[in-house]
């Protein structure tokens, strides 16, 4: 197989790119999903992922060559998703499932409550976040998605925006392009999240990249550019089913590349020779890394998560350049890839 396009010679063999690639748009018919609408897409190296429209335009899954890569939790993409305002706040912990949880846009981690004066409303004196925020369980406005054959470097693609809004609230939204080269192993995410409103408002984002079994295992190694301790904290407590195991969240200090990223990840050697997936961040853009490990039975999950920073008191909105608000048609770019590789 080419690793690079000859297309008069790819002609000559299939006249249908689908002996190479394929992207297809369908909806699931039965089980908690039914009705929700699933991009599916898989490349010449063997690298396949599917998007839940529906929900966030997230990464629901990922496998290469047949081997599954990403989480998949007990809750089984459920649509329509719980309201995040269920169980005190905590109602995405019976939607979360997937290789990829968007986490915002406007908040991220246990649920909080801030003052809401920006928002200039006396009804609703204080905002109520939600449990790693709302954007995961919105359904998105697809705009387009294909094959590009004709590309430099042919490419499987597709984007949308979701948007997160309310009444007297926040007007946000974001723009996902995700793309795969055909011949390649790296996919990559390229967002954009913007204040479309008339008032501030507050922005925060987490990707919360699931690892699962059979990529998860016991021989699973931490790599890329982790400092030493990093390693160290993750090899003392090595991937292992346990009854009455909680969670580990540590806070990672990832080295910064020539080029302003970071690159870090998880390998198992004994899978099929050895496989690998990592998350690559601009650190300009997600100057933070978070790891959460959960080997509860019947969980069993290592979450990598990329986010911005926030500030320690953030009390309500103070004007000027506070980093934990969008003014006004102000927009922010994120752009990650997901390595994947031997």
């Amino acid at each position: 197989m080419p690793s690079a396009p000859d297309l008069p010679e790819l002609r000559k063999r299939t006249v249908d790119w689908r002996g190479l690639a394929e992207i297809r748009l369908v909806a699931s018919e039965d089980g908690p999903g039914r009705g929700q609408r699933l991009i599916l897409a898989r490349n010449a190296a063997g690298l396949q992922f599917e998007v839940a429209v529906d929900r966030g335009f997230d990464l629901s899954a990922l496998s290469w060559k047949g081997i599954n890569l990403g989480w998949h939790g007990p809750n089984r993409l459920p649509f329509p998703a719980a309201a995040t305002t269920e169980d005190g706040g905590r109602g995405m912990l019976r939607g979360f499932d997937g290789f990829l949880v968007t986490c915002g846009l406007d908040h991220f981690g246990v649920p909080e409550q801030a003052p809401a004066d920006h928002f200039i409303y006396p009804h609703r004196p204080a905002v109520h976040y939600a449990f790693h925020g709302r954007i995961a369980l919105q359904g998105a406005e697809l705009t387009g998605y294909g094959l590009d054959m004709e590309a430099a470097e042919p490419v499987l693609w597709c984007e949308a925006v979701v948007r997160q809004t309310a009444l007297f609230g926040e007007v946000l939204s974001l723009k996902r392009r995700i793309e795969l080269p055909v011949f390649g192993t790296t996919l990559t995410l390229r967002d954009r999240v913007s204040n479309d409103g008339y008032r501030p408002a507050r922005h925060a984002l987490l990707y919360h990249f699931n690892l699962g079994y059979p990529l998860l295992d016991s021989d699973t190694l931490l790599f890329g550019d982790c400092a030493a301790a990093d390693l160290a904290r993750f090899k003392a407590v090595p991937p292992a089913p346990a009854e009455d195991f909680v969670e580990l969240v540590d806070a990672l200090s990832p080295g910064r590349r020539d080029d302003g990223t970071a690159t870090v990840g998880l390998r198992n050697p004994r899978l099929a020779g050895g496989v690998s997936v990592a998350i690559r961040q601009r650190l300009d853009q997600l100057p933070e890394l978070t790891m959460w490990r959960c080997y509860q039975s019947g969980i069993f999950v290592v979450g990598i998560e990329p986010h911005t920073s926030r500030t320690p008191d953030r009390t309500g909105y103070e004007g000027g350049a506070n980093p934990d608000f969008l003014k006004a048609g102000q927009s922010r770019r994120y752009d990650v890839d997901v390595v994947v590789g031997a």
